[in-house]
């Protein structure tokens, strides 16, 4: 499981800082009045055949706010939600167990551990175990298909946080050697699911980072690594195609996003003619499908989203009618669910989320009824699972 990190959201800078992420989404809402309540009732265009449970962190708020989507998509906060983090929650990730949940708080250095309920979704902390120190200043969470490892990018100190995980318990025990040294500032990271391969974003240091994964988890740099994006560039968020064929860079600065081919043994090489137009002003998240056929950009300076093709060669080739409006001001996150009907963006300012049906033949974007959907933090993460 991958989730992505805009840690620029916490970064003193003329634009907003973001979070990046991850997981997967069909669709989100935040009460609008402290989550006391039963919630709002939203209905989306395709029905569930389970319930999904979906948990939301923001730096203004030390709660994990917990909601369910039933099989008429209706969503409710989940009757019982009280879980709380430490300082500033940057970023939230469920266990490919489905057992357990993690929480990377930026302004405590540490990682919360939480149970879940498969039944009722709900979050409890994990017994009394404390808080898990990372470095300084984590803004992002990935972990392997399999669930052995977890990885937490600390922006403060640059280095990458690796653990166990105790697939039974939740319970996490650092692996030798960690923290591994990254760039100063990173600003995201993605995990290969196809290859033991995870990449790093490093900001205004215009590269990306390549890590190798080996068979006890730890990571050991790719020959040639960092992997140079281009003079002037500022990389706000990385992600990896599915397939494991690409990576692709979003060029915050220009406005670009500057694509990969990944080589053997997880070396990057330019595509022909990247850099690709992002679509719209200061890219500032990125996700795609999973079947490596989309990809969709948070445009954080023009307020929408922009929907590209991927072409079996990685060239991107933006979507007839796109960019696409996004549900408000400064959009700085965006996510594909895990059935590739939706898509998702999170906007800062206007504290909302946008929701979008997905033309599953030509990637086209319509906005659900009802969207935005309003949110009393700023939203910076957000995971779902059934």
């Amino acid at each position: 499981m991958t989730m992505r990190g805009p840690s620029h959201f916490y970064k003193k800078s003329a634009r907003a800082m973001q979070l990046l992420m991850a997981g997967a989404v069909l669709l989100i809402f935040l009460c609008a009045a402290g989550c006391g309540s039963s919630g709002v009732n939203i209905t989306t265009t395709t029905p569930l055949s389970t319930n999904l449970f979906i948990y939301i962190v923001g730096q203004d708020s030390q709660t994990i706010f917990q909601f369910k989507q039933d099989s008429t998509n209706t969503i409710t906060t989940l009757t019982g939600s009280s879980a709380s983090t430490t300082l500033r929650p940057a970023a939230i990730l469920v266990h490919p167990s489905k057992n357990f949940v993690y929480v990377a708080n930026f302004g405590s250095n540490n990682v919360t551990k939480y149970s879940r309920d498969q039944t009722s979704g709900l979050l409890t902390p994990l017994g009394s175990v404390p808080p898990t120190s990372v470095g300084t200043g984590p803004i992002a969470l990935a972990t392997d298909s399999k669930g052995q490892f977890l990885y937490v990018l600390n922006q403060g100190s640059g280095s990458i946080s690796a653990f166990s995980v105790d697939t039974n318990r939740g319970l996490l025990t650092e692996l030798a050697g960690s923290p591994f040294a990254t760039q100063p500032n990173p600003t995201a990271l993605a995990v290969s699911q196809s290859s033991n391969l995870l990449y790093v974003a490093n900001g205004t240091l215009h590269s990306v980072s390549a890590f190798s994964i080996g068979s006890d988890g730890t990571l050991s740099a790719v020959t040639g690594s960092p992997f140079d994006t281009g003079a002037g560039t500022n990389i706000s968020w990385v992600a990896v195609d599915p397939k494991g064929r690409f990576v692709y860079a979003a060029d915050f600065a220009n406005s670009n996003i500057v694509g990969f081919s990944i080589q053997s043994g997880g070396a990057l090489s330019p595509l022909s003619g990247s850099p690709f137009p992002a679509g719209g002003i200061q890219p500032a998240g990125l996700s795609i499908d999973s079947t490596g056929t989309f990809l969709y950009v948070a445009n954080q300076g023009s307020n929408s989203v922009s929907g590209l093709t991927i072409s079996s060669a990685g060239a991107l080739t933006a979507i007839a009618g796109s960019p696409f409006p996004s549900g408000g001001a400064q959009t700085t996150f965006v996510t594909v669910d895990a059935t590739n009907k939706f898509v998702y963006d999170t906007n800062l300012s206007s504290q909302n989320i946008g929701a979008s049906s997905i033309n599953s033949t030509t990637g086209a974007l319509t906005q659900l009824s009802g969207s935005p959907f309003p949110v009393t933090v700023r939203p910076s993460w957000i995971a779902a699972s059934n």
